[in-house]
C-alpha cells in the first residue's frame, strides 16, 4: 500500500503483528491477535484488529510500534488527542477494536521502504497475590478511575486503627482490673468498652473491603 497526504509519505505499507515478548504471531495458548487492517481515512491512519481470550472478560495493555526494517522508530503506548480508541490500558477482549491516529498533528512522518507495524498486548493479570494484597488495584488498572485507589488506602486504615483500639482496649481493660477505686473502675470500663467497639468497626470496614475485593477479582463480568 503506497500513500501520499500531503507532506505524509508512506512506501510499501507492510502490517506484521509480533506481539513481543510473546512467541507466534500475536497470539499464545489464552489469546491472540487477527484480521489485521491497515487503512487512510481524512488524513486518519487506522490500525483495526481483533483480540480474542480464553476469557470474554481479559484485560490487556496494548501498544503499538512502528518499525523500519529492524529499527523501532515509533512506540505508542497511551491514548492521547492525536492517538485513541482501542490503545493503551485496559483495553477488553473482543472483536472491531480499532487504533486512530492522527499522523500528522502529531509531527511524526513515517517513511521508508518496510515500515512493519507491530500491535502487541499484555494481560493484564487479575488473580494475583498483589491485587489481593491491595483492593481495588485489579479495578483501576482496567478502568482507571481513580476511585478505586482509595480502596487500598481505606482498607489498612481501617485495618491499623483496628489494630490501634484493640490495643487501647486492651490495656484500659487490664487497668480496669487493676483498679480499686470506684470511679477509676468505670472510667477504664467505658474507655476499653468504646475502643473495643471502636476496634470491631474498623475491623468491619476492611473485612467489608477486601471481602468485595475478592469478589470481585473472580466476578467474570466487565470492570467499569
Amino acid at each position: 500500500m503506497i500513500g501520499k497526504i500531503g507532506n505524509f509519505k508512506m512506501k510499501k505499507l507492510l502490517l506484521i503483528l509480533l506481539c513481543l515478548p510473546l512467541i507466534g504471531f500475536g497470539q499464545n495458548e489464552n489469546y491472540k491477535i487477527k484480521n489485521i487492517k491497515v487503512d487512510f481515512n481524512n488524513e486518519l491512519l487506522e490500525i483495526k484488529y481483533d483480540i480474542s481470550s480464553f476469557s470474554s472478560s481479559s484485560y490487556f495493555n496494548i501498544s503499538l510500534n512502528v518499525y523500519e526494517g529492524k529499527d523501532l522508530i515509533v512506540r505508542k503506548e497511551k491514548r492521547t488527542q492525536n492517538i485513541y480508541g482501542d490503545i493503551g490500558k485496559g483495553i477488553i477482549a473482543g472483536k472491531y477494536k480499532k487504533i486512530s491516529w492522527k499522523v500528522l498533528d502529531d509531527n511524526i512522518e513515517l517513511v521508508g521502504d518496510n515500515l512493519i507495524f507491530e500491535v502487541s498486548a499484555d494481560v493484564i493479570k487479575q488473580i494475583s497475590a498483589t491485587n489481593f494484597l491491595l483492593p481495588g488495584r485489579y479495578n483501576y488498572l482496567v478502568s482507571h478511575k481513580k476511585k478505586y485507589l482509595s480502596k487500598s488506602l481505606l482498607f489498612y486504615s481501617t485495618l491499623a486503627a483496628g489494630i490501634y483500639y484493640g490495643s487501647v482496649s486492651s490495656t484500659n481493660q487490664q487497668k480496669y482490673n487493676d483498679a480499686t477505686k470506684l470511679n477509676e473502675i468505670n472510667d477504664y470500663y467505658n474507655k476499653a468498652n468504646t475502643s473495643l467497639q471502636i476496634s470491631y468497626l474498623c475491623y468491619t470496614i476492611s473485612g467489608t473491603i477486601i471481602i468485595d475485593n475478592i469478589y470481585r477479582l473472580f466476578k467474570k463480568n466487565k470492570v467499569r
